[in-house]
């Protein structure tokens, strides 16, 4: 694409202000994050890296299979988190949350969740 030249250039020229603010929104995501699983599910323990926009989940006390948690949140709830076996062995267990979104998204995804989890333990 031609435009792609000139958007990139733009942004390493003229974004640094907007990454500022990016990482500060998704910051503030995590925190959001942190404090609704600690008050309303804290069998789920969250692990974010500083350097990514990924939150990972523990789900393992609530289910050992998460694709098919991922599966009934999709279907039931109309949310969609990855399952953490997509990655690799190692990440059995979690489920991966994408935080680079709106807080309306994110307040919307995680009280969609809170629904589920309360639904799948049933």
């Amino acid at each position: 694409n031609v435009f792609v030249y000139d958007a990139f250039i733009a942004a390493l020229n003229n974004g640094d202000e907007w990454l500022k603010e990016m990482n500060k929104y998704v910051y503030e995501n995590k925190l959001y994050l942190k404090d609704f699983l600690e008050k309303n599910i804290p069998s789920m323990k969250y692990h974010f890296g500083d350097a990514t926009y990924l939150a990972w989940v523990d789900v393992s006390q609530i289910t050992d299979d998460g694709y098919k948690f991922c599966e009934y949140l999709k279907d039931n709830f109309k949310v969609y988190f990855s399952y953490g076996e997509e990655y690799g062995k190692s990440f059995k267990g979690f489920i991966r949350i994408n935080l680079a979104t709106s807080r309306k998204n994110v307040i919307e995804g995680l009280n969609r969740l809170l629904k589920g989890v309360k639904d799948f333990k049933k």
